[in-house]
């Protein structure tokens, strides 16, 4: 059918000028499509070639990195070497064959080099397990060489394979002989001081912050402890208590850090609680630092503390002694001179004028010499008799006392000593007091000094009293007067002999009296005590057990 008119023939063209831009188009496309092609085919080619430069480098670099780590592993200090799974040598280093002097001969295996066939296989199975659990294997051990010799190693080897022994295993080697000589050097060298230290005559104690790090056998022995006890105590259990042991660490404490030294001699405590007597001295390890450690020293003085104690005691006794001669010389020369002179006077007037006295006054003259002889004779009695308590011979024998017949008596008798004296003397006795079981020679030796005393210094009379009642089992003696009283200073010197209060004055005395009757006490069982005022006079009371509890003290 043809086209009838324009309209349709511009269609007609119209519709081949489209037909002909889609065939451009398409043909377009399949050039760019070519082109891509192209392009992608020589950026795969560049790729390609990009790849195989950089394995290149990375091969060459690899060879390097190999080179050079082999050059590290062959030129190391320590021995490295390689093991199969079956425990063959499949390289080491130069430091290894060295170690073991293999010079140029091959190595296969490691068991030459054991000194027994048992520790091979025991080093072998120690690896497996180590291996098995993920473990890097260390041990120090002794081998031999090539020629025999001997040396200490320390052998650290790993699994190449995690946890698995299939792929082999790698091993460090490192001669460690010189370190295990030097080690058995200083041991044999703190062996030998350690029995140096242990045989020391003094203890040795090193303590950081006030515990016991380390102590000497001597040290051990001389607290009565096993020596492995005290390493790690404390040091609070040395000293009497807890104060004395602080009190002691801070004045130790200030002196180590002022001059890095302190001595002393204290008392410790042994492991029965004995106290016992040492001279310590300690310095720092660190120059003024006691936390650094400190090192005692102890040495056992007790001996020579008893010896300064007796010496000081013999020095006491003999400045005792010294001063009793003095009084005893004093006295002696006091009391027999007047005697004396009476005895010599009335001598010399029998001698010159005897024939022409009267008889009377002749017997007075007489009775003077005869009273001079009985009061030297008193007194020297006396000294025998302190001097037998003294060296215990005094005679202890006690019997049934009627207390109400003596005590009168013996109040009588001191007053027919004291003819002049104007003190009025009283007695009481319990008129329920029982009698008892006394020595009546030493009740008269106490009684007749104590009443006698009374009567004496007191001077300007007034009233002594003498009591005797019971309470409970003890026999209580009361004499009190109203006399010239004794210095309170002097109370505690009363019962020395010789002694003589200070404000006695002219009043006669030996000084003897007090001591023979605490003497006399004492061999009864039983006690004295004195209250004084000065100028108002002085109360003395005796207890003595009665019946069958009098006994020698």
């Amino acid at each position: 059918m043809l086209p009838s008119n324009g309209f349709t023939a511009n269609a007609l063209l119209i519709g081949s000028a489209l037909e002909m831009v889609l065939l451009s188009f398409a043909l377009a496309d399949r050039i760019n499509v070519a082109r891509r092609s192209s392009e992608q085919a020589q950026a795969r080619i560049a790729a390609e070639h990009a790849m195989v430069e950089m394995l290149s480098d990375s091969e060459r670099r690899l060879k390097t990195v190999l080179e050079e780590r082999e050059i590290v592993l062959e030129n190391s200090i320590v021995g490295i070497c390689f093991l199969t799974a079956d425990g063959r040598l499949r390289w080491a280093n130069r430091a290894m064959m060295e170690m073991f002097g293999a010079g140029g001969r091959p190595i296969v295996s490691m068991e030459p080099f054991y000194l027994s066939r048992a520790e091979y296989l025991e080093v072998g199975a120690e690896v497996a397990e180590a291996v098995a659990h993920g473990r890097t294997y260390e041990r120090e051990l002794q081998v031999q060489r090539f020629d025999g010799s001997r040396l200490w190693i320390l052998l650290t080897g790993k699994a190449v394979g995690q946890d698995a022994l299939h792929q082999g295993t790698v091993w460090i080697i490192r001669d460690i002989t010189r370190r295990k000589d030097l080690e058995a050097q200083l041991q044999r060298t703190m062996s030998e001081r350690e029995a140096i230290l242990n045989n020391a005559v003094v203890g040795i104690v090193l303590s950081v912050k006030r515990r016991h790090e380390w102590v000497n056998e001597k040290f051990a022995q001389m607290l009565g402890y096993p020596r492995q006890v005290l390493i790690g105590q404390g040091s609070d259990y040395l000293h009497p208590d807890t104060e004395a042991w602080q009190r002691f660490g801070v004045q130790a404490r200030a002196a180590l850090q002022a001059t890095n030294g302190y001595n002393c001699e204290m008392q410790l405590k042994r492991r029965t609680g004995e106290l016992f007597w040492v001279e310590m001295g300690g310095s720092c390890v660190k120059p003024n630092d006691p936390d650094s450690g400190v090192i005692w020293t102890f040495l056992d003085i007790t001996g020579r503390k008893k010896s300064e104690a007796e010496m000081r005691e013999a020095l006491e006794q003999q400045k005792a002694l010294n001063e009793l001669r003095s009084r005893f010389v004093a006295m002696t020369s006091h009391e027999f001179r007047t005697p004396l002179a009476a005895i010599l006077s009335a001598e010399e007037l029998l001698r010159h004028y005897g024939e022409r006295l009267p008889p009377q006054e002749r017997r007075e003259t007489l009775d003077s010499i005869a009273a001079g002889v009985q009061r030297m004779s008193r007194m020297l009695d006396r000294v025998l008799l302190l001097g037998r308590a003294d060296a215990q011979m005094l005679d202890f024998r006690p019997q049934e006392v009627d207390l109400h017949a003596l005590c009168p008596r013996l109040v009588e008798e001191a007053r027919q000593q004291h003819p002049q004296g104007s003190a009025k003397v009283e007695c009481r006795v319990a008129p329920d007091l029982p009698p008892g079981l006394y020595d009546e020679k030493l009740l008269r030796h106490i009684f007749g000094n104590l009443l006698s005393n009374a009567i004496k210094y007191s001077p300007a009379g007034g009233e002594v009293h003498f009591e005797i009642l019971r309470d409970a089992a003890d026999t209580v003696f009361r004499v009190a007067d109203q006399g010239i009283g004794i210095p309170p200073e002097e109370v505690p010197h009363l019962f020395e002999s010789f002694h003589r209060a200070s404000n006695v004055g002219d009043i006669q005395g030996t000084g003897l009296g007090l001591a023979i009757v605490k003497n006399a006490v004492d061999m009864h069982g039983g006690r004295i005590s004195v209250d004084s005022r000065l100028g108002a006079g002085t109360a003395f009371t005796v207890r003595l057990p009665a019946g069958d509890r009098a006994r020698p003290h």
